[in-house]
């Protein structure tokens, strides 16, 4: 969603000399664009005013970058009179998966925007077993998810999903946009550390997880089990949404693997912020 003529954003570093970057839309007459960084330099590409880059291919010559992704100032959804900034680090295509539990935040109501892309041709998106649409290679389609329960969205090739929160005056006064990757299940982790830190508005830390059922007996939170907290989503995933403190805290599965998605959520002060706290990096699919 996009309103009030802000532009969408990409911004990409170089860690090595003569890196060749180059930026590809896929519409016909589209634009393609190239350039070259040097260590340490970066580059920022802004779409038209009130435009999308959604889809966009960006690729290197071969040479490692990190890129982010987002929006100046946008509005979610569109005809919500509330709005923020929004980045993301990208993830590589190789990291994409198919199968991703997506668990709404506590305490945000009227539900949450998810964004599905997709990697190859013909890709079958389903939500809770249901067909909701067809994409074809880079392109991104749209669907509200309800807030109070998580949802299990498929698709038959691999594709990148990200969950956006709605701005706070659509959302009780609770928090406002923010976007975060929702990672594939097949990218979990079996333990990480990561800190929950208050803002000047932000005092208010949530943590979600998703794991196997078989699971979730061997979850634990600062070394305390939290198997309770698990609810059960369908006959193999379980998921659980919980209220943390500020500071340091350690997440761990000792038999198994997990998925957490680390956000905070202003009461009244409409800011937000979302990341995942663990995820794997192994390689799933291919360009």
């Amino acid at each position: 969603a996009n309103q009030w003529n802000y532009c969408a954003v990409i911004g990409i570093a170089a860690p090595y000399d003569n890196t060749i970057i180059t930026l590809t839309s896929l519409d016909d007459g589209g634009y393609s664009d190239s350039v070259m960084l040097q260590a340490g330099q970066s580059y920022h590409f802004r779409s038209a005013r009130s435009g999308t880059l959604a889809g966009v291919k960006v690729i290197s010559n071969g040479k490692p970058f990190t890129m982010f992704q987002g929006n100046e100032n946008v509005f979610i959804p569109h005809d919500c009179p509330s709005g923020d900034q929004i980045f993301e680090q990208a993830t590589p295509v190789s990291q994409w998966g198919q199968k991703h539990i997506v668990v709404p935040p506590l305490h945000q109501i009227g539900g949450e925007r998810v964004l599905v892309t997709a990697l190859e041709n013909d890709c079958q998106v389903t939500l809770d077993g249901i067909h909701i649409d067809t994409l074809s290679r880079g392109r991104t389609t749209e669907v509200e998810i309800s807030s109070n329960q998580a949802h299990m969205l498929e698709t038959t090739s691999p594709a990148y999903v990200g969950m956006y929160f709605k701005g706070g005056s659509c959302s009780g006064g609770i928090g406002d946009p923010s976007s975060v990757t929702i990672p594939p299940i097949e990218q979990g982790i079996n333990y990480i550390r990561f800190l929950a830190k208050n803002s000047g508005q932000t005092h208010n830390h949530y943590i979600n997880i998703a794991t196997w059922s078989s699971d979730t007996v061997s979850m634990f939170l600062d070394g305390s089990s939290i198997a309770h907290h698990f609810v059960t989503l369908d006959s193999t995933f379980s998921y659980a949404r919980l209220t943390i403190d500020s500071g340091y805290h350690t997440m761990s599965c000792s038999n198994g693997r997990f998925i957490a998605i680390l956000y905070g959520l202003g009461n009244g002060t409409y800011e937000s912020y979302a990341t995942v706290a663990g995820m794997s990096t192994s390689i799933v699919s291919r360009l």
